[in-house]
């Protein structure tokens, strides 16, 4: 090998030690700038999972104050039995009001009214809040005017009776029942006095209808022949409007979906149907079930919902779990 031979040969491995140096550095560069991306992207998969959680939380949360709410009223309304026509929402109110507002007839609670009547304990009855609620409900099924916004003296004497009647229905005793009104009043004045003896009158008088009225089967015997009578006549008044009120319809169940303003009614020919404008409309469909947890199905609008022993109706997430969404009611 000559010295120009040898030169060639030097300055040739030269070029290709530069060369591969090259290439490592490049390939440092390029794997440190993957791990960078990587990192990046791992973050920001996971501040998107934080507030997809964070939102599922937050659903859920309202979601479940919906149904709080929704079941609270719900009982009350059972126990008027009487048909509701009236939209429940949360709103900026002490505790509970009716009002209209564009020939629409609504109900405004406040949550945390709604949140102590839930979380009172079987020997602690909230029954003061449950007089104010089931008068404020009264308002609406009994088609109350309530014109200016406020009910006449007439209509609150009527709310007060309903009241009596719903408070008897749910355990409390006439001592109780007169207490929570009076608790719930801010009559001072002798006046006012008057008035509030007036509405402890009309509550007596829904709660003795009450307890004629669902007066236990063994004891029918003590009834006197006139008790016997008007019980058997409000019984029947009772069911003969109960099927007219719903396109003579016998109603098995009242459900409502969280969510939903609507109430929905599952008739006794399993047809699932709401009242608009006075007249039933079909719109879905009670299906037998063979599930296991699952007594029957509500299937409303291509979607099918599943039916615990409590009435708790049960939809599958995107993420594949099973979640509380609405309530039947037994009738």
């Amino acid at each position: 090998m000559n010295i120009l031979q040898f030169l060639q040969c030097f300055f040739f491995l030269t070029e290709i030690h530069i060369f591969i140096t090259s290439m490592v550095k490049i390939n440092y560069f390029l794997l440190l700038f993957s791990l960078v991306l990587f990192s990046c992207a791992e973050d920001k998969n996971e501040s998107k999972q934080i507030a997809a959680a964070d939102l599922v939380k937050e659903v859920d949360t309202t979601l479940l104050k919906d149904i709080v709410a929704y079941k609270t009223v719900l009982n009350v309304v059972r126990e008027s039995e009487l048909m509701p026509d009236f939209t429940f929402v949360p709103g900026d109110v002490e505790k509970a009001k009716a009002y209209i507002a564009n020939n629409e007839r609504l109900l405004a609670y406040n949550p945390d009214f709604i949140k102590k009547l839930q979380q009172q304990s079987l020997n602690d009855t909230n029954w003061t809040g449950i007089s104010i609620l089931a008068r404020e409900i009264s308002h609406h099924l009994s088609k109350h005017k309530m014109e200016g916004g406020t009910p006449s003296a007439a209509e609150n004497l009527e709310a007060d009776k309903n009241a009596g009647f719903v408070l008897f229905k749910m355990g409390a005793t006439l001592e109780e029942a007169i207490r929570a009104l009076e608790e719930s009043s801010n009559e001072q004045s002798p006046a006012q006095a008057m008035i509030l003896n007036k509405r402890i009158v009309a509550l007596t008088e829904g709660w003795q209808e009450a307890k004629i009225l669902h007066a236990p089967q063994q004891k029918i015997e003590d009834l006197t022949p006139k008790e016997i009578t008007k019980k058997n006549e409000a019984e029947k008044k009772v069911k003969s409007e109960a099927v007219a009120a719903n396109g003579g319809h016998k109603v098995l169940y009242n459900v409502f979906i969280a969510g939903d303003s609507l109430i929905y009614k599952v008739a006794a020919d399993n047809q699932i149907f709401v009242m608009i404008s006075g007249k039933p409309v079909i719109v879905g469909t009670k299906l037998s079930s063979n599930k296991i947890g699952f007594d029957w199905f509500f299937e409303q609008n291509h979607h099918r919902y599943g039916v615990d022993k409590a009435g708790r109706l049960w939809a599958r997430s995107l993420e594949g779990e099973f979640k509380v969404i609405g309530q039947a009611i037994a009738q």
